[in-house]
């Protein structure tokens, strides 16, 4: 089997090791505090019950969770019973064996060895491994034990807020524009965007289906009693476009969105992240009545009308349509 430990090397080797992984975990695209929980676990500095034995702040080692073993940070975060469960809901698989006596720094070092250039695995796996640590903490304090399945949906969420909330968008020149294409005939284009109402506890939809003069047949603003996350905000504003556009008559549409992941799940080039798993399912289920339908994906500054129509449902109480006509309100969206 591989040596897998970082402190069975050559002294060089490790320091290389430890730069590389030095470096990652600051590039990774997760908050700041996640950064610093990743740090300190990796220098085994966190206050796990075999450190603090160590610094003689107490006397007993044994995991609190499960009693069974000393908890340490390959015990808590990978072997503990309540681990398991929650890496279970998780649904990522990890090309690799993980051994009772790796540091987290070895499991580190593994998924960037087996991930060079991508950070998705690296950086969900150390943001539920910092939910774990938080809820640890929180029973430790009285707080409720949560479930693994609401774990993993904790760490998802944070995660695509994050990401939402950090997204750049390039400035482009007049020529680079990003630009909305009518479809060919006799197709249909229906954009669709979804906007978190945090202050609101609601998620805002919108959806504009234009033909291929451009003329806009059919508008949508509707507010959904949900606080739903970035990428699940996404997907069910897909979902009630959908339904919409049946209920509308149209049976031959091109469904377009600005959600790079949502749109790669629905076309099948990757797999549904777990938050969307079962409203994309749905999607795709109810797809199968309309004589031809595909997805496409937009970036942001071409799906305008579709996002202040989703911004305007801050002004709805449920939903308003409205039908072949250009409202005021994307008229500029829309030239």
């Amino acid at each position: 089997m591989e040596d897998s430990s970082l402190g069975r090397g050559g002294a060089s080797s490790d320091n290389n090791k430890v730069k590389q992984i030095w470096w990652r975990i600051w590039c990774m695209n997760i908050p700041n505090k996640i950064r610093n929980f990743a740090w300190r676990a990796w220098r085994d500095i966190l206050p796990n019950k075999v450190n603090l034995r160590r610094r003689m702040i107490t006397k007993d080692e044994l995991c609190n969770e499960c009693g069974g073993e000393p908890e340490t940070n390959c015990h808590m975060f990978w072997f503990c019973e309540k681990a398991k469960e929650i890496w279970e809901n998780s649904k990522l698989v990890f090309p690799f064996h993980i051994e009772p006596w790796w540091s987290f720094l070895d499991v580190v070092w593994k998924i960037m060895k087996c991930n060079a250039s991508n950070s998705e695995l690296l950086e969900t796996t150390i943001t539920i491994c910092w939910e774990m640590w938080k809820n640890r903490n929180a029973v430790r304090n009285g707080g409720p034990r949560s479930t693994g399945k609401t774990i993993v949906k904790r760490a998802s969420t944070l995660l695509q807020d994050y990401r939402a909330a950090t997204e750049e968008i390039p400035p482009t020149r007049p020529s680079e524009a990003v630009k909305w294409h009518p479809p060919d005939h006799p197709f249909y284009k229906m954009n669709v965007d979804a906007t978190v109402l945090k202050e609101l506890q609601a998620t805002g939809i919108g959806t504009v289906v234009r033909d291929g003069e451009g003329k806009v047949l059919a508008a949508m603003s509707k507010r959904v009693l949900a606080p739903l996350a970035t990428l699940e905000a996404e997907a069910k504003s897909m979902e009630v476009a959908v339904q919409f556009a049946w209920e509308m008559g149209f049976r031959d549409i091109i469904c377009e969105t600005d959600s790079l992941s949502l749109y790669q799940a629905l076309v099948g080039s990757t797999e549904a992240p777990t938050c969307i798993d079962t409203i994309v399912s749905s999607i795709l289920l109810s797809i199968q009545h309309f004589c031809c339908i595909s997805f496409s994906h937009v970036k942001r500054q071409g799906n305008r009308p579709a996002h202040i129509l989703a911004q305007f449902t801050r002004h709805v109480r449920d939903f308003v349509v409205w039908l072949e006509e250009t409202l005021s309100l994307i008229e500029h969206a829309c030239a």
